[in-house]
């Protein structure tokens, strides 16, 4: 009797996104995925919770809870805005990372806001709160009328998404080298955004493109 085959096809990879903010950051990740070509159904996914408290451990918990293997992507999208905490989160990624979790963090102070700015100016000014920021996004006129819960802010700024990498560099590394000693979730301001659209793109180009 011929034995059947086991079924060895491996899964395809994916790439996850856990965000705490269930408006700004959903609707910015959904239109830039879209815009990249993804199979959002197949191959990324986007996960927002409302988190009690901006309690940031529990939404970090969740991601893992997916139990990612080492070949997923997950990146978990926090932001310092009326949050403690950080030191635990940031330590439990590391500890993650070790076991061979492929987890990272795209954190950005004073909010995601400072990710929107850079799209428009570089500036070092550390802003006390997500509200003083979007204030200024409002003065400056970058965005008439802007509101957390545009689902258009990705299509009105994506052009000018390669000036907001490079304005986000330069401001994490003058942020570093102006801070000695601090760690990332001290710094005001800060954001790697950059770093997760990079790791799209490349996610992109090796398991969906090919």
């Amino acid at each position: 009797m011929r034995k059947r085959k086991q079924n060895t096809r491996k899964l395809k990879p994916r790439f996850y996104i856990f965000s705490e903010g269930e408006k700004t950051e959903y609707n910015y990740f959904s239109s830039l995925i879209s815009d990249l070509g993804y199979n959002r159904s197949k191959q990324v996914d986007i996960k927002s919770y409302k988190t009690k408290g901006k309690d940031a451990l529990k939404l970090i918990r969740e991601a893992l809870s997916e139990s990612p293997t080492e070949s997923d992507k997950f990146w978990i999208v926090i932001d310092k805005d009326f949050f403690t905490g950080h030191d635990k989160v940031f330590e439990l990624k590391d500890s993650q990372r070790k076991k061979g979790k492929n987890i990272d963090i795209a954190f950005s102070s004073i909010c995601f806001e400072e990710w929107i700015l850079m799209h428009f100016e570089y500036t070092g000014r550390a802003f006390a709160s997500c509200n003083d920021l979007i204030r200024y996004l409002q003065r400056k006129n970058y965005i008439a009328n802007y509101n957390k819960a545009d689902k258009n802010i990705y299509e009105l700024i994506k052009d000018r998404i390669e000036t907001a990498k490079e304005n986000a560099e330069r401001l994490n590394r003058n942020s570093l080298e102006n801070n000695p000693g601090k760690r990332i979730f001290e710094l005001n301001p800060y954001t790697n955004i950059h770093e997760l659209l990079k790791d799209l793109e490349d996610f992109y180009n090796k398991h969906v493109k090919t």
